[in-house]
């Protein structure tokens, strides 16, 4: 149970967009290759950067780029942009995380200053876990956690609870590790 076939990759991944859309996540979409390869899960967020602690809120901007709405009010408080996506390894059957972030003024962030950034531990990962490589589509940089060891970690996951969908389950062990933080109603049954 530790992998899964692309066909059940592609029906969660389109099953999570619609529930964390009713859970009103606005920037998450599945984007469609085509039903035999290609296609990948797209998250979106802003994560505000204050005193070291990273959050995950709802954010607006306006044209004041110090400035930014979080639930209806307004503060001045950094950002960073942050772009997930979740592709499927074929070589190991399991998902590939990636992602990327930016600053207010789009200026692309290394890894070792998005830990800092965003308060983030590197030690619960070896360095050989997580690193720069290139986009599977994009060839550009972005930052991944390496696959190699998903299946045996989302096969003790997948027995220690009871979540019927293996994206959930993912996401929210190895996003943890990059900012990103899920809902936890998403792993209700």
């Amino acid at each position: 149970m530790g992998t899964l076939s692309y066909q059940r990759f592609v029906e969660e991944g389109e099953d999570l967009v619609k529930k964390m859309s009713k859970n009103g996540e606005k920037n998450i979409c599945y984007v469609n290759g085509d039903r035999e390869e290609g296609g990948y899960l797209k998250i979106e967020r802003l994560l505000v950067v204050s005193a070291s602690k990273q959050e995950n809120k709802e954010i607006h901007e306006d044209s004041d780029e110090n400035s930014v709405e979080i639930n209806g009010k307004r503060e001045n408080k950094d950002y960073l942009g942050a772009e997930y996506q979740v592709h499927y390894s074929a070589a190991y059957s399991v998902p590939l995380f990636l992602a990327r972030f930016y600053t207010s003024s789009g200026q692309t962030l290394p890894l070792d200053k998005v830990y800092k950034e965003l308060g983030l531990k590197l030690d619960r990962f070896s360095l050989n876990e997580i690193s720069v490589s290139p986009h599977p589509l994009e060839d550009t940089p972005w930052i991944q956690i390496h696959p190699c060891k998903t299946g045996s970690i989302m096969a003790q996951i997948m027995l220690q609870n009871e979540l019927g969908n293996y994206l959930i389950g993912f996401l929210s062990f190895y996003g943890q590790s990059l900012g990103l933080i899920l809902d936890p109603k998403l792993a209700k049954v």
